[in-house]
This record gives structure tokens, sequence and C-alpha cells, in this order.
């Protein structure tokens, strides 16, 4: 479940960190750092590059497998297709699946 979580956070504020980060990749590229703009430019592929490989390998409902929703990921706690609660604590429920 940790890992779960953790892919969570990760596309959550992925798309918000590629927007802050290109806003400064501009401003270097207007005040003429262009060495800069494209550092960061680099650092937005990574991180963007990252994200889809989570989004297709790991942000999965470990009920049914299918893959969750990337809009609000941060916000998801349910699984649109089954149902079943994402991050269910096992220790409270008493019994496995």
């Amino acid at each position: 479940m940790k890992k779960l979580k953790r892919v969570q956070l990760m596309i959550s504020i992925t798309p918000k960190v590629s927007i802050a980060l290109a806003i400064i990749a501009c401003i270097f590229y207007i005040i003429n750092m262009k060495a800069s703009a494209y550092i960061v430019i680099g650092a937005i592929v990574i991180l963007l590059i990252t994200y889809f490989i989570l989004s297709l390998t790991s942000w999965r409902c470990p009920h049914c497998h299918q893959y969750l929703p990337t809009k609000n990921a941060g916000k998801i706690t349910k699984c649109p297709a089954c149902q079943k609660l994402i991050f269910e604590d096992k220790k409270s429920d008493g019994h496995h699946n």
C-alpha cells in the first residue's frame, strides 16, 4: 500500500510541478539564460516520462487491476471499476482477501 500511496503522490503532483518548471523555463528563456531554460525543459521531459511510466505500470487498482484515472489522482480513494477502497487497511480489516 505504501508504494501505491507514493505513486498516487507522484501522479498528483507531477503535472503541477511540470507547469511550474515550464514557467521557470520561459522566464529563463526570456531573460536570455537559454542554457538554463534547456536544462529545466530536460527536467520536465524526465518528469513527464516518469509520470507516464508510473501511470501505465503502477497506478492500478490492487483488487481488479484496472487502470486508475490520473485526473484528480490525489483525491481517489475508491476504484471506479470495482468500487473497492484502494487503500484498505488490512490490519483493521481482520482478514485478507
